[in-house]
């Protein structure tokens, strides 16, 4: 299954948020998936550090449009463990979209692997119960992994 079909140059997303272990190769964000996403203002990327590090500093291939048409950042566990959300987030005034999933922003994770994941799209002005728990329970998650 090809899991790049979840995103369309048809939406204007304001911002985004794409949280990953890792991202490989960097060419099939930057030449492929990211050509499927349109966002105006901010999207940024968040990768455990340790590929962030391999990314930037290793890699034969670095990344060429970070900085430019997305952030990317790097993210660590604090108590040793590794950075391992698969959590996909983009917004504009009156949609939010958001996709969870086992899938890595790699490769083999959106075009080869067997995975796993749901993704919902909702108007923002028509939440219904199920819709803003959902989006309480991200949030949530996302206070307490950045800002504790």
């Amino acid at each position: 299954m090809d899991l790049t079909s979840l995103f369309s140059r048809r939406d204007r997303w304001t911002r985004g948020l794409f949280l990953s272990f890792d991202i490989f190769p960097i060419s099939f964000f930057e030449g492929e998936l990211l050509s499927k996403i349109v966002v105006d203002e901010n999207l940024t990327v968040v990768i455990e550090q340790d590929n962030w590090t391999r990314l930037l500093y290793r890699d034969e291939y670095p990344p060429l449009r970070a900085g430019i048409h997305y952030n990317l950042e790097s993210a660590s566990v604090l108590n040793g463990g590794k950075f391992h959300p698969k959590l996909y987030i983009l917004e504009n005034d009156e949609e939010i979209q958001i996709i969870i999933g086992s899938f890595n922003l790699t490769k083999n994770g959106f075009k080869s692997n067997v995975e796993s994941g749901f993704a919902f799209r909702t108007d923002r002005t028509h939440w219904d119960a199920n819709e803003r728990h959902i989006v309480w329970q991200i949030g949530q998650f996302l206070r307490d992994a950045f800002l504790e």
